[in-house]
């Protein structure tokens, strides 16, 4: 249900748009009053183990590929740091 707007009869200049009841609360609905939530049922370890089964290699797979891709970024990431610190050695012994 919505709010009903209320109009006021003499309008002012600040009063430009109908008053509306902000703080309005809709009762629940009685359908809805004594539904129980859903639970999922407790022994799902058979669903694990074939998941587990079935995707075991691809899982491995995807990680050794990430670990890689993630090694990669260090390593370049890490590069122009130690070429500073190089440089900045150079720099120390010349002076």
């Amino acid at each position: 249900m919505k709010p009903t707007p209320q109009f006021n009869p003499q309008p002012t200049k600040r009063q430009l748009g109908p008053l509306t009841d902000y703080h309005y609360k809709s009762r629940p609905r009685p359908s809805c009053a004594g539904v129980r939530k859903f639970r999922a049922p407790r022994d799902v370890g058979g669903f694990w183990k074939l998941g587990a089964g079935f995707f075991g290699m691809e899982a491995r797979i995807d990680y050794a590929l990430e670990l890689a891709l993630f090694s990669v970024i260090t390593a370049l990431s890490a590069w122009p740091v130690i070429a500073a610190f190089q440089a900045l050695s150079r720099l120390a012994r010349n002076y």
